[in-house]
Protein backbone atom coordinates (compact mmCIF):
# COMPACT_ATOMS: atom_id res chain seq x y z
CA UNK A 1 0.00 0.00 0.00
CA UNK A 2 2.62 2.54 0.67
CA UNK A 3 4.17 1.61 -2.56
CA UNK A 4 1.02 2.36 -4.23
CA UNK A 5 0.43 5.82 -2.16
CA UNK A 6 4.41 6.40 -3.31
CA UNK A 7 3.52 6.06 -6.85
CA UNK A 8 0.45 7.83 -6.64
CA UNK A 9 2.31 11.27 -5.27
CA UNK A 10 5.62 10.33 -7.70
CA UNK A 11 2.78 10.80 -10.49
CA UNK A 12 1.19 13.95 -9.08
CA UNK A 13 4.96 15.62 -8.97
CA UNK A 14 5.97 14.41 -12.11
CA UNK A 15 2.75 15.84 -13.42
CA UNK A 16 1.99 19.21 -12.09
CA UNK A 17 -0.57 20.29 -14.55
CA UNK A 18 -3.20 17.96 -14.15
CA UNK A 19 -4.43 19.12 -10.48
CA UNK A 20 -7.84 18.53 -9.82
CA UNK A 21 -9.61 21.59 -8.36
CA UNK A 22 -10.59 21.78 -4.80
CA UNK A 23 -14.44 22.04 -3.58
CA UNK A 24 -16.20 22.01 -0.61
CA UNK A 25 -15.91 19.02 1.35
CA UNK A 26 -13.03 17.64 -0.59
CA UNK A 27 -10.74 17.47 2.87
CA UNK A 28 -13.18 16.19 4.80
CA UNK A 29 -13.95 13.57 2.68
CA UNK A 30 -10.28 12.37 1.98
CA UNK A 31 -10.16 12.65 5.99
CA UNK A 32 -13.44 10.35 6.34
CA UNK A 33 -12.29 7.80 3.46
CA UNK A 34 -8.59 7.37 5.31
CA UNK A 35 -10.15 7.23 9.10
CA UNK A 36 -12.66 4.71 8.29
CA UNK A 37 -9.95 2.51 6.29
CA UNK A 38 -7.68 2.71 8.99
CA UNK A 39 -10.74 1.58 11.65
CA UNK A 40 -11.28 -1.15 8.91
CA UNK A 41 -7.74 -2.29 9.24
CA UNK A 42 -7.34 -1.80 13.44
CA UNK A 43 -10.45 -3.35 13.94
CA UNK A 44 -9.85 -7.12 11.45
CA UNK A 45 -6.50 -6.78 13.32
CA UNK A 46 -7.10 -6.84 16.24
CA UNK A 47 -9.93 -9.67 15.85
CA UNK A 48 -7.32 -11.71 14.29
CA UNK A 49 -4.79 -11.06 17.06
CA UNK A 50 -7.81 -12.10 19.72
CA UNK A 51 -8.15 -15.59 17.44
CA UNK A 52 -4.92 -16.02 17.37
CA UNK A 53 -3.90 -16.58 14.31
CA UNK A 54 -1.87 -14.67 11.65
CA UNK A 55 -2.30 -11.19 9.96
CA UNK A 56 0.75 -11.99 8.11
CA UNK A 57 -0.17 -11.52 4.60
CA UNK A 58 3.47 -13.21 3.86
CA UNK A 59 2.26 -16.25 5.75
CA UNK A 60 -1.00 -17.88 5.21
CA UNK A 61 -0.25 -20.98 5.78
CA UNK A 62 0.86 -19.85 9.57
CA UNK A 63 -3.24 -19.17 9.67
CA UNK A 64 -4.65 -21.31 12.60
CA UNK A 65 -8.40 -21.10 11.98
CA UNK A 66 -10.88 -19.76 9.96
CA UNK A 67 -12.31 -15.80 10.45
CA UNK A 68 -15.78 -15.63 9.62
CA UNK A 69 -17.32 -13.78 12.10
CA UNK A 70 -17.01 -9.71 13.13
CA UNK A 71 -16.38 -7.64 10.01
CA UNK A 72 -15.52 -10.92 8.03
CA UNK A 73 -19.38 -11.56 7.96
CA UNK A 74 -19.70 -8.71 5.26
CA UNK A 75 -16.47 -8.62 3.83
CA UNK A 76 -13.86 -11.18 2.63
CA UNK A 77 -11.27 -9.10 2.74
CA UNK A 78 -12.00 -5.90 5.34
CA UNK A 79 -8.04 -5.19 5.95
CA UNK A 80 -7.39 -4.77 1.92
CA UNK A 81 -11.02 -2.60 1.63
CA UNK A 82 -9.31 -0.56 4.55
CA UNK A 83 -6.46 -0.16 2.55
CA UNK A 84 -8.30 0.65 -0.33
CA UNK A 85 -9.95 3.44 1.45
CA UNK A 86 -6.82 4.85 3.03
CA UNK A 87 -5.61 5.67 -0.82
CA UNK A 88 -8.65 6.95 -1.75
CA UNK A 89 -8.35 9.11 1.01
CA UNK A 90 -5.12 9.95 -0.01
CA UNK A 91 -5.23 10.94 -3.58
CA UNK A 92 -8.35 12.86 -2.82
CA UNK A 93 -6.33 14.94 -0.07
CA UNK A 94 -3.50 15.57 -2.98
CA UNK A 95 -6.17 16.77 -5.40
CA UNK A 96 -4.55 15.64 -8.57
CA UNK A 97 -6.12 12.75 -11.06
CA UNK A 98 -2.72 10.65 -11.47
CA UNK A 99 -2.60 10.41 -7.82
CA UNK A 100 -5.79 8.11 -8.63
CA UNK A 101 -4.03 5.96 -10.59
CA UNK A 102 -2.24 4.35 -7.26
CA UNK A 103 -6.09 2.96 -6.35
CA UNK A 104 -6.20 0.31 -9.63
CA UNK A 105 -2.71 -0.39 -9.42
CA UNK A 106 -3.21 -1.35 -5.74
CA UNK A 107 -5.90 -3.55 -6.26
CA UNK A 108 -4.91 -5.01 -9.40
CA UNK A 109 -1.45 -6.22 -7.09
CA UNK A 110 -2.98 -7.44 -4.21
CA UNK A 111 -5.78 -9.24 -6.28
CA UNK A 112 -3.40 -11.52 -8.29
CA UNK A 113 0.09 -11.71 -6.18
CA UNK A 114 -1.60 -11.45 -2.45
CA UNK A 115 -5.45 -12.69 -2.39
CA UNK A 116 -5.37 -15.47 -4.73
CA UNK A 117 -2.01 -17.03 -2.83
CA UNK A 118 -3.90 -16.95 0.24
CA UNK A 119 -7.05 -18.42 -0.86
CA UNK A 120 -5.03 -20.64 -2.47
CA UNK A 121 -3.08 -21.78 1.24
CA UNK A 122 -6.01 -21.59 2.96
CA UNK A 123 -8.37 -24.05 0.35
CA UNK A 124 -5.01 -26.39 1.09
CA UNK A 125 -5.48 -26.02 4.77
CA UNK A 126 -8.56 -26.11 5.47
CA UNK A 127 -10.49 -27.84 2.38
CA UNK A 128 -14.30 -27.87 2.76
CA UNK A 129 -14.18 -25.70 5.61
CA UNK A 130 -12.50 -23.21 3.67
CA UNK A 131 -14.39 -23.40 0.85
CA UNK A 132 -18.33 -22.67 2.48
CA UNK A 133 -16.76 -20.42 4.71
CA UNK A 134 -15.85 -18.52 1.10
CA UNK A 135 -18.93 -19.26 -0.42
CA UNK A 136 -20.98 -22.44 -0.29
CA UNK A 137 -23.45 -24.79 1.36
CA UNK A 138 -23.46 -28.12 1.73
CA UNK A 139 -25.19 -30.17 -0.87
CA UNK A 140 -28.07 -32.54 -1.49
CA UNK A 141 -26.44 -35.76 0.55
CA UNK A 142 -25.19 -32.92 3.21
CA UNK A 143 -21.56 -33.63 2.50
CA UNK A 144 -20.57 -32.41 -0.95
CA UNK A 145 -19.90 -28.45 -1.33
CA UNK A 146 -21.95 -26.47 -3.20
CA UNK A 147 -22.15 -22.70 -4.48
CA UNK A 148 -23.79 -20.48 -1.98
CA UNK A 149 -25.95 -17.75 -3.01
CA UNK A 150 -24.53 -15.85 -0.28
CA UNK A 151 -21.23 -14.83 -1.52
CA UNK A 152 -20.09 -12.02 1.11
CA UNK A 153 -19.77 -14.45 3.92
CA UNK A 154 -16.19 -13.48 4.98
CA UNK A 155 -12.63 -14.79 5.18
CA UNK A 156 -9.28 -13.12 4.94
CA UNK A 157 -6.53 -13.90 6.64
CA UNK A 158 -3.99 -11.29 5.88
CA UNK A 159 -3.05 -7.00 5.87
CA UNK A 160 -0.33 -5.36 4.96
CA UNK A 161 0.65 -5.08 8.43
CA UNK A 162 3.17 -8.02 9.09
CA UNK A 163 4.38 -6.13 12.31
CA UNK A 164 0.71 -7.40 14.02
CA UNK A 165 1.53 -10.96 12.87
CA UNK A 166 1.46 -12.74 15.73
Amino acid sequence: MLLAAGLGWGLSQACPGITLSAWTGDRALAIACASIGTGLDAVAGVHFLRRRTTVNPLRPQASTQLVTDGLHRFSRNPMYLGQALILLGFALWQHHSAAFLALPLYLGWVSRFQIVPEERALRAKFGVAYMCAAGCEAGANGRQPMPSKRSSIAITIASSRPWLAG
